[in-house]
């Protein structure tokens, strides 16, 4: 009887603590590295969250990727090495923003989404 107790009790915290079956983590949807889309991607969640550390990790994946004939690639390194340094979430949405307005303004089909 305690015996019996006892795995029921132990099924019963199992269940509870979520062991009871495998959920896959959702995946998540990502352009090539390098594309203006993905950059696009990237920028908008610093643009609108302010973000930095190691949320910057795909932006400098994108901007090391990013095609070296892309136009405006110059104005872009040079907002980008600001972002780098941007010390403030507020100061890192407004270069991000002003790095989405070059991406976008190239690459129109970079925020169709």
């Amino acid at each position: 009887m305690r015996r019996n107790l006892a795995v029921s009790g132990l099924l019963l915290c199992l269940f509870a603590a979520g062991c009871s079956g495998y959920v896959p983590a959702p995946t998540v949807e990502r352009e090539p590295a390098g594309s203006p889309k993905q950059l696009a991607k990237d920028l908008q969640l610093i643009a609108d969250e302010g973000v930095g550390e190691s949320a910057l990790q795909p932006v400098v994946m994108g901007m090391e990727a990013l095609d070296p004939g892309f136009p405006k690639k110059a104005e872009l390194d040079s907002a980008y090495k600001k972002l780098m340094t941007a010390r403030s979430a507020d100061k890192r949405k407004e270069i991000a923003t002003e790095m989405l307005g070059i991406v976008n303004s190239v690459s129109p089909s970079a925020d169709a989404e």
